[in-house]
C-alpha cells in the first residue's frame, strides 16, 4: 500500500513539474511593426506586406475613376467575399490582411465598404427589433445598398526542402481580385509573391 502511495505521489509531483514548466515564459513587448520571423510560415509581417503592396496598386489603378465617371461621381461599393487559404499552412489566415485591406479602402475616401454577411444579419436583427424603441429612431428596412464589386482571392504555396533537410524554401502567392458584381468582369487583379528561406 505504501508503495502505491509513494508511486502516486511521485506521478503527481512529476505532473506538477511539467505544468510549472509550461508557465515559465518570459514575455517582452515589441513594436508590432518590427519583423519577428520565428519560422518559415506565413505571419503578421507577411500580412502587412500583402496589404501595403496590394493597396498601393489597387488605389492607383483606373477602376475607381472609371466607375465614378460612369456613375455621376458616386464612389464604388466593395464587399469582402471569399479569400481562400488553399495551402496546408493553418497560419496563412486571410483575416490577417482582409480586415486591414477594407480599412485602407475605406480610409482612402474613394471607396465605400459594405459590411460582411454576418454583420449584415446582426444589423437586420437590430432594425427589426422595434418593440421597445422610440418610433422616431426606428430605421427603415429594405434600404441596404448593393455592392458594386466583390473582393475575392486565394493563398497558394509551394514548399521545397533541401536533400539534407537543413533548408526550407516556402513560396506564397496571394492573389486578390475585384469583380464587378453585375457584369462579373474582373476589374483589378494583384498577385503578391512572398518567399521565405529557413536554415537550420
Amino acid at each position: 500500500m505504501n508503495t502505491v502511495k509513494t508511486l502516486s505521489l511521485g506521478v503527481c509531483c512529476l505532473s506538477l513539474a511539467f505544468v510549472g514548466c509550461g508557465d515559465n515564459w518570459k514575455v517582452k513587448r515589441t513594436n508590432p511593426d518590427q519583423t519577428t520571423d520565428v519560422d518559415y510560415r506565413f505571419n503578421d509581417d507577411d500580412a502587412r506586406e500583402v496589404v501595403v503592396r496590394a493597396m498601393e496598386d489597387c488605389l492607383k489603378r483606373p477602376w475607381i475613376d472609371r466607375f465614378m465617371a460612369e456613375n455621376n461621381g458616386r464612389r464604388p461599393i466593395v464587399y469582402l467575399a471569399n479569400v481562400r487559404n488553399k495551402t496546408q499552412d493553418y497560419s496563412a489566415n486571410p483575416e490577417l490582411f482582409t480586415t486591414k485591406i477594407q480599412e485602407e479602402l475605406l480610409n482612402s475616401g474613394r471607396v465605400q465598404v459594405k459590411a460582411e454577411r454576418d454583420q449584415r444579419q446582426d444589423l437586420r436583427d437590430e432594425r427589426l427589433d422595434t418593440k421597445y424603441n422610440d418610433p422616431a429612431t426606428v430605421k427603415a428596412v429594405a434600404k441596404e445598398v448593393n455592392a458594386d464589386f466583390a473582393l475575392t482571392g486565394q493563398i497558394i504555396d509551394n514548399k521545397q526542402r533541401s536533400n539534407d533537410g537543413k533548408t526550407i524554401v516556402n513560396y506564397y502567392e496571394i492573389s486578390l481580385e475585384l469583380i464587378d458584381v453585375e457584369k462579373t468582369t474582373k476589374e483589378w487583379i494583384k498577385t503578391v509573391p512572398l518567399k521565405k528561406v529557413a536554415k537550420r
